[in-house]
């Protein structure tokens, strides 16, 4: 593959930012978008990385063509992200662990 994978982060917290900073330094990723509900966290990962960022992350799917979302929201909060990703055909979707808090979100 010689284009970069277009990547973006859903929770920029302490482990959203950390993929973050891992993803902006792959020789074949470009970090492009993140998106986090706290304002705070979300200007500190655009000042950081220079990328687009958003307060909703289906505004983030919709903005930008994705190939790689890594999905780093707090644990109960992992499946609607994971399925507007899938819904939006992005190709690599990574999920921390758990995929899911209940039964019912891992089916």
């Amino acid at each position: 593959m010689n284009q970069k994978l277009k990547a973006g982060v859903i929770g920029l917290g302490l482990l959203g930012t950390s993929h973050s900073a891992y993803l902006s330094q792959h020789p074949k990723v470009e970090l492009v978008a993140g998106t986090d509900v706290r304002e705070q966290a979300a200007n500190e990962a655009k000042a950081k990385f220079a990328i687009h960022v958003y307060s909703d992350y289906a505004a983030m799917l919709t903005a930008n063509d994705l190939d790689l979302v890594i999905v780093a929201t707090p644990d109960p909060l992992h499946k609607d992200p994971v399925v507007a990703c899938a819904q939006a055909k992005i190709p690599y979707i990574v999920v921390e662990k758990p995929l899911a808090t209940t039964v019912a979100d891992g089916q």
